[in-house]
């Protein structure tokens, strides 16, 4: 295995912790929005911001994977989309399809959910709509 690859596994590694941390962090504050329904809306931001985490996190490694393997980073207005659509690209003698096109379209949706959360108030989210991509959230990150 050439040198550069070893740095990418190690930076994927590290973002895998990352990944998993969120994960949890969202879990525990779904958790504690049913547990604590007066502070509810505290628990709910915490989960929102953890799948904003989520999402950025899966989008790190993408780059990654666009930077060091395909050598090709998408550019423009839809660079997020763009890059979510080559990670389903074959590239023979360069790497196989990072990820599914059903696992792109569950992705999509926390792509959206992260757009969303960078432009309202929090005060704006409603509680089963954060919930509900928490619930799906370690089925996703499974998938490939």
């Amino acid at each position: 295995m050439m040198p550069l690859y070893h740095f990418l596994i190690q930076q994927l590694r590290e973002e895998q912790d990352n990944l998993e941390h969120v994960i949890r962090a969202a879990y525990r504050s779904i958790a504690g929005a049913k547990r604590h329904s007066g502070d509810q809306d505290i628990y709910i931001d915490s989960a929102a911001l953890n799948l904003h985490g989520f999402y950025s996190g899966v989008e790190k490694v993408f780059l990654s994977i666009a930077e060091r393997v395909d050598n090709s980073i998408p550019v423009g207005s839809r660079w997020h989309t763009d890059l979510l659509n080559q990670m389903t690209f074959d590239l023979p003698s360069i790497r196989p399809p990072a990820l599914s096109r059903a696992t792109r379209n569950v992705l999509h949706e926390y792509r959206s959910f992260r757009r969303l959360v960078r432009n309202v108030y929090t005060y704006n989210l409603d509680p089963e709509k954060v919930a509900a991509p928490v619930d799906h959230i370690s089925p996703t990150y499974g998938r490939r």
